[in-house]
C-alpha cells in the first residue's frame, strides 16, 4: 500500500490530500469556521469513495498539529484515530509551521525561515527552521529535525521578537490579519503585511517525504500555555 491521506486542519481553511507515493490523487479544501461540525468528516469519506480507495488501503495517515485552532487540530486527530482504529494505520503528526516554513523557503530560495504566530494573552510564538541543500528542516537553534510539538516554540512578547531572530531569516506569519494592528517595529510590520497562504494538506505530505522518520508517533495538538488548574 502507497497511499497517504493527509488532514491539515489549524488553518482557517483546512484541507485534506491523498497521494498514491508522491503522486497527487485528491486535494480538496473546507471550511473549518465550524470546527465541530460533522459535515467535513462525511465529506473527507466520500472524497475516499469518489477516489476509489478504501480505508483499509491507506498506509498512513498525517495531521498538522498546529499551531492554529486547537478544536480544528483536536477534531483532525479524533477522525483520523476513527479511521486508524480497525485497520492499524499508523497516524503521524507533523508541525503545521514546518511545513509551511518548508514551502515558504522553497518558494523564496531562503535557507533560514522563521516563522511567527499569535500565542494570545499579548504573547507571540515562533519557531526558526534551517533548510538544508537535500531539502530537510531543521530547528536552527539545535540542527535536530523538528520534534512536532509544542517544545519546537519559543513564546515572547513583541519587544523580545526581534532580538531573537537571526537577521537573515525569511519572517513568515500564518495569522498576520491578527497582528496587524499590534505595535511592532518596522522589520516585522513588514513582515506582517506579506501575503502568506495557509498551510494545506499538500504542505504535509510533502514535508513527511522529505524527513519520514521526523514525523511524530503519537500525535497531540501543539498547545504553547499551561493547562489552566481547575
Amino acid at each position: 500500500m502507497t497511499y497517504t491521506l493527509a488532514l491539515e486542519r489549524s488553518a482557517p481553511t483546512g484541507s485534506l490530500a491523498l497521494y498514491d507515493g508522491e503522486r497527487p490523487v485528491l486535494t480538496r479544501a473546507f471550511d473549518t469556521g465550524h470546527t465541530r461540525a460533522p459535515e467535513w468528516v462525511a465529506a473527507m469519506g466520500a472524497a475516499l469513495d469518489a477516489a476509489g480507495v478504501p480505508p483499509a488501503a491507506l498506509a498512513r495517515l498525517l495531521v498538522g498539529t498546529g499551531p492554529g485552532s486547537f478544536s480544528g487540530i483536536r477534531s483532525a486527530l479524533a477522525a483520523l484515530h476513527g479511521l486508524a482504529l480497525p485497520f492499524d494505520i499508523p497516524v503521524l503528526g507533523l508541525s503545521s509551521a514546518a511545513a509551511l516554513a518548508r514551502r515558504e523557503a522553497l518558494v523564496a530560495g531562503a535557507d533560514t525561515v522563521a516563522v511567527i504566530g499569535d500565542a494570545r494573552r499579548n504573547q507571540l510564538w515562533h519557531a526558526v527552521y534551517r533548510l538544508s541543500s537535500a531539502g530537510r528542516l531543521s530547528l536552527a537553534a539545535t540542527g535536530a529535525a523538528p520534534g512536532h510539538d509544542g517544545d519546537d516554540f519559543v513564546l515572547c512578547g513583541w519587544d523580545e521578537l526581534p532580538a531573537l531572530l537571526p537577521a537573515n531569516a525569511l519572517l513568515i506569519s500564518p495569522d498576520a490579519p491578527r497582528l496587524t494592528a499590534a505595535k511592532a517595529g518596522a522589520r516585522l510590520a513588514d513582515l506582517l503585511a506579506a501575503d502568506v497562504a495557509p498551510v494545506t494538506a499538500d504542505d504535509l505530505v510533502v514535508l513527511w517525504h522529505s524527513d519520514p522518520d521526523a514525523a511524530r508517533r503519537d500525535p497531540v495538538p501543539v498547545y504553547l500555555h499551561p493547562a489552566v488548574a481547575t
